[in-house]
């Protein structure tokens, strides 16, 4: 079967094409930093260096001394003194620069096995990295770069790509890949995000736009190539002299492009190219363009025949195919599904690795998603159940949920002393062990005391801490905001407000909230509050890095409409899995199953919060098989009547089977 036919290859490129496709691309990368950086760069190759400006990318070639090409490559400039240069040939160029360096202050670390790239293209990929990304990144520039994050892991996002397509690049940790394109396939859905492993990414569809591979420019020069534009004649570099030389007389060979007559028969590479019988080259790339639907390819030809409109004949497995030499960009030679607008992103961690990795990251970052807010399991004596801590975290990581928010209101903050509060942080953080996000509810009635919690939290390693608006004893409005902004200035995390206005009788202006957004340790809210409230904390936020995440459960779907991060609150305790698919089936485009979900959820709450709270809620643990205990008294208890309403309402929802 010909590649015109091959249907699996066609799909993916017409995915690239069409819609958003997300593949690994990673490649050698390299390290180049020290004070002598950007002067070896600027001789190792023949674009410029000395250019470059933090967040901006550029495209080159390394020669030999007689001007044939080692290696095609990117170079990222980080910093006068850091580059990063992605290579497919790393170790080649590895041992080119060692024999170069001499006695300058520049080192070279080979970063591959710890950085993966992946790559998103097609015109759909901004809005689906718009749709994932902490930071807003839509008015990026061709060929710049900016640090992000995406799923709570820190990347490097790159406006680059392969495909000639609107595209990104990411690079990340390599051990925390699979949760980013997780989170992209599934954010994608409504996007029509496909993951493609076929070799269209390397074949059809940069054949289509003109871009080189290695059996294109191996042993060749540039102006071979046609790539003239990439070299910077004002300036040093090893191999100028003899490319000097190649300018004055003329390049000898040619690359051009060629379509096939025939288009069902599969050309072979290094296949004879010959003109009245008479050998003028060879086939350097060959390819079905199913976008142009044409046999098409590259040939490496004597430079007095490569004419457009020249005919040739290709003898490739003994058959004889009659090609027209033409440009070698088959498809949109005038740029513009690449070409985008706008702005170099933002950079400000000096050790790339470190921002990867999560180390040394001075503010905290907003969140998305599901969490809920846990119950606090307690023994026949009112004191705190620790073995069923720990089952109730992991109840919730199995679930899938993206984090926890623990001694909360629903976990009887009122009623623990500070040192029991401490014993729920240290447990709750030891059981989740870095599988989901831990938010520490440190609300007090004093600052002092709020203090002390918030620090014990970031201590035993807590991600998030969420401190409730001063109520007790009353404050002003200016109190209010110095008392957060002094909370956040000491807290090693993210600190989150917990507005509860029908529990502290104190309700913050949008003004307010959005006044203490800017500070860059105050990541979010959880809003127990009607609709109308959030959609007024979204919009005076929608520029900040701050997440709003709805408390009630009757507003959870109608938070995720208005452009909220997702939903705090104890609908994803009583009904963890109901709440995650509600959440998954909003963000993959399904409105009617989230809404068949949300419909779910607020009958169940109904029956919970019609029933003495915190009570309902431990009962409704404990009537699907957990251990949660009463609660601390004088709260009430819930009787049979109660947990026989708690079953049957989870049976007729189908949370749990009768």
């Amino acid at each position: 079967m010909s590649k015109k036919h091959d249907v699996a290859r066609r799909l993916d490129h017409e995915q690239i094409r069409d819609r958003v496709a997300v593949y690994d691309f990673t490649m050698g990368l390299i390290e180049i930093k020290g004070k002598d950086a950007k002067a070896f760069l600027e001789e190792m190759c023949v674009n410029s260096i000395a250019r470059l400006v933090p967040g901006q990318i550029t495209y080159t070639s390394l020669l030999n001394e007689q001007a044939q090409m080692i290696d095609d490559v990117t170079v990222y400039c980080f910093a006068q003194e850091k580059f990063w240069m992605i290579s497919a040939f790393k170790d080649d160029t590895l041992l080119w620069f060692n024999e170069h360096r001499g006695n300058r202050a520049v080192s070279f670390e080979d970063m591959s096995d710890e950085i993966a790239l992946w790559s998103i293209q097609g015109p759909e990929s901004r809005r689906l990295i718009a749709s994932c990304m902490l930071s807003d990144m839509t008015d990026m520039k061709y060929y710049t770069f900016m640090e992000n994050e995406i799923a709570s892991v820190p990347v490097i996002l790159s406006r680059t790509g392969f495909t000639g397509e609107l595209g990104f690049e990411i690079f990340a940790d390599a051990t925390r890949m699979e949760r980013i394109v997780d989170r992209l396939l599934q954010r994608g859905k409504k996007f029509g995000v496909k993951l493609i492993e076929s070799d269209v990414t390397l074949e059809s569809v940069p054949t289509e736009k003109g871009l080189v591979t290695i059996r294109d420019f191996r042993g060749n020069n540039p102006l071979e190539l046609g790539m003239g534009w990439s070299v910077k004649w004002d300036k040093e570099f090893i191999g100028k002299k003899a490319l000097e030389a190649v300018k004055k007389k003329g390049p000898a060979r040619k690359l051009t492009g060629f379509v096939a007559v025939d288009d069902e028969i599969d050309i072979e590479l290094e296949s004879p190219v010959k003109i009245e019988g008479k050998v003028v080259g060879k086939v350097t790339t060959a390819n079905y363009g199913y976008t142009v639907e044409k046999s098409i390819g590259y040939a490496l030809v004597d430079a007095n025949v490569a004419e457009n409109g020249a005919k040739a004949v290709v003898e490739t497995d003994g058959k004889k195919v009659e090609v027209t030499f033409c440009g070698r960009v088959f498809y949109d030679a005038e740029r513009k599904r690449v070409n985008a607008i706008q702005n170099v992103g933002s950079l400000s961690f000096e050790s790339t690795r470190d921002f990867l990795e999560n180390r040394n990251f001075a503010s905290a970052r907003p969140i998305q998603g599901v969490f809920a807010a846990m119950p606090t399991p307690m023994l026949g004596d009112e004191s705190l159940d620790v073995e069923n801590i720990a089952v109730q975290v992991n109840r919730c990581i199995e679930n899938g949920l993206d984090g926890i928010l623990i001694g909360g209101n629903s976990g009887e903050f009122p009623s623990l002393s500070l040192e029991e509060r401490k014993l729920l942080f240290k447990t709750s953080v030891e059981a989740a062990s870095g599988r989901c996000k831990i938010v520490a509810c440190t609300g007090a009635n004093t600052t002092q005391w709020t203090k002390e919690l918030c620090s014990y939290a970031g201590e035993i390693g807590a991600d998030y801490v969420l401190v409730m608006t001063p109520y007790d004893p009353a404050t002003t409005d200016e109190g209010i905001v110095a008392f957060y902004e002094e909370i956040a200035d000491l807290c090693q995390v993210g600190v989150m407000i917990y507005h509860y206005p029908d529990a502290t009788n104190v309700t913050m202006g949008a003004e307010e909230i959005a006044q203490l957004a800017r500070h860059k340790n105050i990541v979010g809210i959880k809003n127990v509050a009607d609709l109308s409230s959030t959609v007024g904390i979204v919009n005076a936020t929608r520029h900040q890095s701050f997440s709003v995440l709805s408390g009630l459960d009757e507003v959870f779907l109608g938070t995720l409409a208005v452009g909220g991060d997702g939903f705090m609150g104890v609908g994803a305790a009583v009904a963890p899995a109901l709440c995650r698919e509600l959440y998954d089936s909003y963000q993959a485009g399904n409105m009617e199953k989230a809404q068949e979900c949300h419909r779910k959820l607020c009958r169940i709450m109904e029956v919970v919060f019609a029933l003495p709270f915190p009570g309902a809620l431990k009962a409704s643990v404990e009537v699907q098989g957990y251990c949660c205990g009463h609660p601390r008294r004088p709260s009430a208890a819930i009787d049979q009547e109660g947990r026989r309403q708690l079953h049957n309402i989870l049976v007729q929802t189908g949370v749990m089977e009768g």
